[in-house]
């Protein structure tokens, strides 16, 4: 499962910038990207979500997947253009909608609800942790991989529950 992020800092996506990414799956760019050049996915045909922040980005003439699903704010212009083609869509509010953070002494984890990533740092041994409620456990019907940052001692928990994983990421710090 590859997802992009268009980092902060990025005001516009060029032509053929991801070219044939046939991995690619899903990406989000923020709401400082006022422009993508309509050929920027060109070839990206695997992708299934696409979340725009910026209100005012034009997506009519972009070349993705007729079935992808758009996460967009209201009456932005990638909503706009997904209602009138009856194209597939997700309102989202703001930010906190779709990513979920917490931090406690030494472990901190971000769940993106779109691409399904819970990105778990710090320097925590979960078996340390209350195993039968791991802190994002309310959140395990969107998570569809586990990405373990160096720094985490240990991964030992119950993951059958967790019906939609599909990839767990173990860095070497793990014993």
């Amino acid at each position: 499962f590859d997802m992009l992020v268009i980092e902060p800092g990025a005001t516009s996506i060029g032509k053929y910038a991801f070219y044939n990414c046939v991995d690619l799956e899903a990406f989000e760019v923020g709401k400082q990207v006022a422009v993508v050049d309509r050929t920027a996915f060109e070839g990206c045909n695997n992708v299934g979500y696409a979340c725009f922040g910026n209100m005012e980005v034009d997506v009519s003439e972009l070349a993705l997947p007729e079935d992808v699903i758009y996460f967009c704010f209201k009456d932005s212009g990638v909503h706009k253009f997904a209602k009138e083609n009856n194209k597939n869509y997700v309102l989202i509010d703001d930010e906190e909608s779709y990513l979920i953070t917490e931090e406690t002494e030494n472990l901190s984890w971000t769940l993106n609800k779109i691409t399904g990533v819970l990105t778990v740092n710090g320097s925590a041994s979960l078996s340390e942790i209350n195993t039968d409620a791991l802190p994002w456990d309310a959140y395990k019907i969107y998570i569809k991989e586990i990405v373990f940052e160096e720094g985490i001692t240990d991964i030992t928990a119950d993951y059958s529950a967790y019906s939609n994983l599909e990839a767990i990421t173990v860095p070497s710090s793990v014993n």
